[in-house]
């Protein structure tokens, strides 16, 4: 007899919660009846809205009669109050005085009067027009080509109205055309026309032509030249202050470089600094306020993320972006202008941006040295592809979609943010929230394959209103969007959940229930808008309540026998209303888990047994599953279920290969995918083919934690794969970093099975790492049998494999209990972090290494009053501090890294103080640390004193120079470390850094 007969009241309970939506009467019989008969209507949603007051501005248009195809820029004509509007296909038109007129004046149709044409980015107007009559313009010609983009001046002709001649085009520069052109033109308040180059490659992989930071030619930079000179040959002069000017392999023309695809620019018309968006990689969109000679840091960073820390850096330190906005905030910048109109007097002196993608606008202050504040402005729909700036100071945008002009007017809108559920209770999810029952309609599901939580158990629901169905697409590797159709206001629910005694299924404590809400329009394709909401449970576990926008920490204490001092500290995060998209974003189609890979398993309805897509099917929830298909053609209607699925990655009996790349899929792929945010170009969906992934024997960009020929994923060698070696550690560069703080052992020891057991590639065996294998393995067992203990632990932790397989051996309990705390003892201790983070999951918090970053802030030592007299003698004389050990102040010292003894007039007190705390934040690239890896398997890190065809000589940290035989040099690779380690102060005290500072700060 069916279970559900068997618990009547359980079974009354649940008929309740779905009605008729339970298959009832007759138990199951061999037909394999539909897990649900009938679907039941959800109709007691409260979820609409928002529950944030609205935003003090929103939009409206101007020009109401005026419509472009695709416009790109606006700028006034000169001695006018006429609008030039420039559509990418290449018509400019010169709008009518009154906004409210229909119609507008097309002065120059660039693909039919210029030879090849195909796009413009760019137009202004010469500051001597009216003597010279002379405009600039931007224009693309083919993809892909050498010199596909230029910059051509034109005379504009003196009639009513005025034409741009084409005949009169003068080329002034070339440069390769690609997916990122740049194209802005702005005059400065010295009369220059600066000019904004991109780095010519396409959205990934990135900085495919590894310019961003090459100055000998003219992409992923600011140019600067003087258009009314010429020069040589050069129809133009560079200006003789330009910082490269004059230097050797370099352009001139470069003023600042380091952008991937600076998206607009403009000068402040009262300070006269340059401001520009550069749109980003996979993760932060840049706005930075611009200097002379300037490094903006791509591609070695993209924003405060590293990129390709070993490539070879420009001539300044890279400069921080003013601000560095995250995915969940938008994808796509565009630079604006700083307000000084009359209309939005709370604006007055603010600088605005915006995003292509997310349509958000924001301001920010700043007073030439710091931002002062930022804010988000409106929230629009509109796909924001430029700003422009009015004679008298306002500004306007342009919508590149609806191809309309647009400004910010103050928003009336009434605040009905007050009515918004704020407890879980009256969102109208469940009729039973204290026992967590849904409500009528709000159907549960399952997974195949979970995310890793730490130790947290899900429960999930959808709700999808009573008019509404879903429609699902099953991606492929060729056309890899998880997208679909869904109805307004459909709601999937997530309640996670711990137990408070590990292996005590009644001591589960539910934390907190996830809701992402689709309002606004349908959602189809990539457009529409999801909300994630989250609510708190209390304690009594009778209700949630809504959780801040800002997100919030909780703190609690787990039992849990496997655990260092038998008891868990769970930091538990809540994640802001912005981090939700993270994950939950438009390359993951938002759904992570009700997507047909995830669902097409079998579900259990109380006791009758269903597929659930199938049961999904019948009642209509779900309408249709189509195939994608790569011709853009119609997706196709699948006619079965038989098709791929997610693997439970803990189910032994499931294919090994199926088990890890479902782990990964869940754990990773929302971000290593193409624009889902991971740095490292690998795509780790289910549906990529393993040869396609970007893993297989690729040397990693993002350090490789001084493992000797380390590999993303190197077969048949868990302990040469940087994969396997971030997800055994904890740290910094721990994965996955996004919903986990803890280490999952299943999953740990999933992967090294599986990289185990893949085929090795064709290519023959490094030697030297079979003998390095052999030699540990040895040691391990003359450990494993109590031989010469403190020689092989010594011997182990000596290397980032050795430890590793060290680990492995007090992670399987392999080892007596006093030899595995005198590893766990000597392992913490050890002074590189590489080898400490892969122990620190076996100790108690309370020795644990207490990062600095976690504990000095900035404002907690600027506070203090800083004593130079004490200062100087810490720095000269005080045992343990280590500052003379590379650096010289008044010839006291050693000089490995700068001399100090200026520091003061170079540096301000805030960024001295950041130096020391931060010093892999900025470093001058004549003290960038250089890692060597020998032919040997050696590998040693310094400063590149020398490199010729014959040798390579490094200075390292103790001022030892290392010499080497080329030939023996296998990589040599600048790092993204300073060779100051991180942790050098942090068993100083508060006080003694203020008066080192203060010593520091003196030296003038």
């Amino acid at each position: 007899m069916s279970a559900v007969w068997e618990k009547p009241i359980l079974f009354m309970l649940l008929l309740l919660a779905w009605g008729p939506a339970l298959g009832r009467g007759a138990p199951p019989t061999v037909e394999a009846p539909y897990g649900i008969k009938q679907r039941v209507a959800w109709t007691t949603s409260k979820i609409t809205g928002s529950p944030d007051p609205p935003l003090p501005y929103r939009t409206e248009r101007i020009f109401p009669k005026q419509t472009f195809d695709k416009p790109v820029e606006a700028v006034f004509f000169p001695a006018s109050d006429r609008l030039c509007v420039v559509e990418q296909l290449g018509k400019i038109h010169l709008l009518p005085k009154d906004p409210q007129t229909a119609g507008s004046e097309v002065i120059f149709d660039g693909a039919k009067q210029v030879r090849g044409l195909t796009a413009i980015y760019g137009l202004a107007f010469d500051p001597k027009f009216a003597r010279n009559r002379y405009c600039y313009i931007t224009y693309i010609l083919e993809k892909n080509l050498p010199e596909g983009t230029h910059v051509s001046r034109f005379r504009v002709t003196n009639t009513s109205p005025p034409r741009i001649d084409p005949a009169s085009e003068t080329v002034l520069l070339k440069w390769r055309s690609g997916g990122h052109n740049g194209g802005s033109l702005k005059f400065g308040p010295d009369g220059y026309l600066y000019i904004s180059t991109g780095d010519g490659s396409p959205p990934s992989p990135p900085d495919i032509h590894k310019t961003g930071q090459d100055n000998s030619d003219l992409l992923g930079s600011v140019l600067r030249i003087d258009v009314h000179q010429k020069q040589g040959k050069l129809p133009y002069a560079i200006p003789s202050d330009n910082p490269l000017a004059g230097e050797k392999n370099t352009r001139g023309e470069v003023w600042a470089y380091g952008f991937r695809n600076p998206w607009r620019m403009s000068f402040d018309r009262r300070r006269g600094d340059l401001w520009l968006g550069d749109v980003g990689w996979q993760l932060w969109e840049m706005v930075h306020r611009v200097e002379a000679g300037g490094n903006y840091g791509w591609s070695i960073s993209e924003g405060p993320q590293s990129v390709h820390p070993e490539g070879l850096r420009g001539p300044a330190p890279i400069s921080a972006p003013v601000v560095a906005y995250p995915r969940s905030a938008g994808a796509s910048v565009t630079g604006g202008y700083f307000y000084y109109g009359k209309r939005l007097p709370a604006l007055q002196g603010a600088y605005l941006y915006g995003d292509y993608v997310t349509g958000k606008i924001w301001s920010l202050r700043h007073d030439g040295q710091t931002m002062t504040s930022h804010r988000e402005l409106s929230d629009t729909t509109f796909a924001i592809i430029a700003f422009f700036e009015t004679p008298d100071g306002e500004v306007g945008f342009l919508d590149y979609n609806g191809g309309t002009i647009q400004q910010l007017v103050p928003n009336q809108q009434e605040d009905t943010s007050a009515s918004f559920p704020r407890r879980l209770s009256a969102t109208g999810l469940f009729s039973s929230t204290k026992q967590h029952l849904p409500a009528a309609g709000v159907l549960p599901f399952s997974i195949n394959a979970a995310q890793w939580q730490d130790y947290a158990t899900a429960e999930r629901f959808i709700g999808v209103p009573a008019t509404g169905s879903v429609s699902l697409r099953i991606p492929t590797a060729r056309v890899p969007l998880d997208w679909g159709t869904f109805p307004q206001n459909m709601v999937l629910v997530k309640t996670l959940s711990l137990e408070m005694e590990r292996g005590n299924p009644a001591s589960r404590r539910r934390i907190e229930t996830q809701i992402l809400h689709l309002r606004g329009d349908t959602w189809r394709g990539n457009s529409g808008e999801w909300a994630g909401y989250t609510y708190i449970w209390n304690r009594a576990q009778t209700d949630a309540v809504l959780a801040p926008a800002a997100g919030q920490n909780l703190e609690f204490s787990v039992r849990d026998p496997s655990a260092p001092g038998g008891e868990r500290q769970y930091r538990w995060h809540i994640a802001s209303r912005t981090e939700c998209y993270q994950c939950h974003n438009p390359w993951t189609g938002y759904r992570l888990a009700f997507t047909p890979a995830q669902l097409n398993k079998v579900h259990d309805y109380q006791g009758l047994r269903d597929n659930q897509l199938r049961a999904l099917k019948h009642i209509g929830l779900i309408s249709s599953i189509t195939l994608e298909t790569a011709d853009k053609k119609e997706p196709t209607p699948t006619k079965n279920l038989d098709f791929a699925r997610l693997a439970n990655p803990h189910d032994h009996a499931a294919n090994l290969d199926a088990r890890a790349r479902s782990y990964l899929h869940v754990n990773c792929a929302h971000c290593h995918r193409f624009g889902g945010g991971g740095t490292a170009t690998i795509n780790l969906r289910f549906s990529t083919p393993l040869a396609e992934t970007g893993l297989i024997d690729v040397r990693p960009t993002q350090g490789t934690f001084s493992i000797p020929h380390a590999r993303l994923l190197s077969p048949t060698d868990p302990y040469h794969s940087i994969l396997y070696y971030r997800m055994a550690k904890l740290g910094q560069g721990r994965m996955p970093y996004v919903g986990s703080k803890m280490i999952d052992p299943q999953g740990v020891q999933l992967l090294r099975d599986w990289i185990t057991n893949l085929p090795k590639a064709g290519d023959s065996p490094n030697l030297n790492i079979a003998k390095r294998h052999t030699k540990q393995l040895a040691a391990l067992q003359q450990l494993e049998q109590g031989e010469s203990p403190e020689a092989m632990i010594g011997q182990l932790l000596g290397t980032t494999t050795g430890a590793m397989r060290l680990m492995e051996a007090v992670a399987g309990k392999r080892l007596p209990a006093t030899m595995r705390q005198t590893i766990l003892t000597r392992a913490m201790k050890h002074p590189e972090p590489h080898i400490r983070d892969l122990f620190e999951r076996f100790v108690p918090d309370t020795q644990r290494i207490q990062r600095l970053g976690s504990l000095v802030t900035a404002r907690q030592i600027l506070d203090l009053s800083g004593n130079a007299r004490q200062g100087e003698r810490l720095f000269a004389a005080t045992s343990g501090v280590q500052c003379k050990n590379c650096h010289q102040i008044k010839k006291v010292g050693t000089a490995v890294g700068p001399d100090l003894s200026h520091v003061g007039k170079q540096m301000t007190r805030l960024e001295l103080l950041q130096s020391i705390l931060k010093p892999s934040e900025k470093i001058n690239p004549k003290f960038v640390t250089y890692l060597v890896e020998t032919t040997d398997g050696r590998v040693l890190t310094g400063l590149l004193v020398k490199k010729t065809d014959q040798r390579v000589i490094l200075r390292d940290a103790q001022n030892k120079l290392i010499e080497l035989p080329a030939s023996q040099v296998e990589f040599l690779v600048p790092q993204p470390k300073s060779l100051m380690p991180d942790l050098l102060f942090k068993d100083m005290s508060a006080q003694q850094l203020a008066d080192l500072l203060a010593y520091l700060e003196d030296l003038k």
